[in-house]
């Protein structure tokens, strides 16, 4: 009776560390391919001139952020937000490392759906210039046109 205890405990186990949340996401952007393009924002502190910038270009815009599949991912100091919620599962190190991103610098990276960087600057990125990108882009075309046969339109004043 007791291994057949066991053998029932080491299976749930594995069940519930295979359902938890260090398997619910990825420690990078994967969980973001094919369905949205990042907006990445590195800074080492709350503080960062560009960071607070670029946050605040970007308020104001979610419907037409939304209709580029936009998400926006804050790296401040060891934090990572998601859409300004903080991220248990991104880790600020992983990213940094996976972009190229010391510690004390600062960036402004525009991800691609493929995971690709489209965009990279030490500075705001101007809202335009976000969209313009986003908007030559193949993938962003098709869906626009996409959108347009079924009758529903991008955003409004997009």
């Amino acid at each position: 009776m007791t291994s057949r205890v066991h053998l029932v405990l080491a299976f749930l186990l594995g069940v519930i560390s295979m359902t938890g949340p260090s398997h619910a996401q990825s420690e990078d952007l994967s969980e973001y391919l094919w369905t949205n393009r990042p907006l990445a924002v590195f800074a080492p502190s709350r503080s960062d001139p560009v960071a607070g910038e670029q946050i605040r270009i970007l308020s104001g815009t979610r419907a037409c952020m939304r209709a580029r599949d936009m998400v926006v991912v804050e790296v401040i100091g060891s934090d990572v937000m998601i859409e300004g919620a903080p991220s248990m599962a991104l880790k600020a190190a992983t990213l940094r490392q996976r972009y190229g991103i010391e510690d004390n610098k600062t960036a402004v990276l525009l991800i691609g759906k493929d995971g690709g960087v489209k965009m990279r600057r030490a500075s705001a990125i101007p809202l335009q210039d976000l969209f313009e990108t986003i908007d030559k882009m193949p993938m962003r075309m098709r869906e626009a046109r996409l959108q347009m046969e079924s009758g529903r339109e991008s955003a409004p004043d997009c």
